[in-house]
């Protein structure tokens, strides 16, 4: 089910991945990792998701509280997130999945977004990662659903 993930080996996978998903138009969950270095003086941490559908536009959101909100907004997906919720879609940072239904996203830890402006992950902070992303409903209508999460405590 994930022979098309495609992974550069920066570092051990980071994180605990929490909150599963939703199968979304695949009739699959989507799979979810991180990799890169928890230290925030490294600033190398990648986010790879697999199993999307091909060509569809998503982006990350970002918290330091965890939730479960089933369907927000009438998705087809379960938000993982909670509290102050931060959004990358600044340049660049909305995504298309390619072919394979692939995206990678290379965080920057000194600018990560919440809802009152960009702030620099500090050591000892544990922050949770989601990707948003545009479905189908089984009917064919427009839709959205979310990955599996992630939390990563830096050091």
């Amino acid at each position: 089910i994930y022979d098309n993930l495609l992974v550069e080996t920066l570092e051990p996978f980071l994180g605990t991945t929490f909150c599963t998903s939703n199968p979304n138009s695949t009739l699959n969950e989507t799979f979810y990792i991180a990799e890169g270095s928890e230290d925030v003086v490294d600033n190398e941490v990648k986010l790879f998701v697999s199993v999307l559908p091909q060509n569809t536009m998503g982006y990350f959101v970002t918290s330091q509280t965890q939730g479960s909100v089933i369907n927000p907004g009438g998705s087809e997906g379960i938000l993982c997130l909670g509290g102050a919720i931060g959004r990358y879609v600044g340049p660049g940072q909305v995504l298309n999945s390619d072919r394979q239904g692939t995206m990678d996203f290379s965080l920057d830890l000194t600018q990560t977004p919440t809802p009152t402006g960009l702030v620099p992950i500090a050591p000892g902070e544990t922050w949770s990662f989601q990707l948003w992303h545009r479905d189908v409903t089984a009917a064919g209508a427009p839709s959205s659903n979310f990955s599996s999460a992630i939390a990563i405590t830096f050091q």
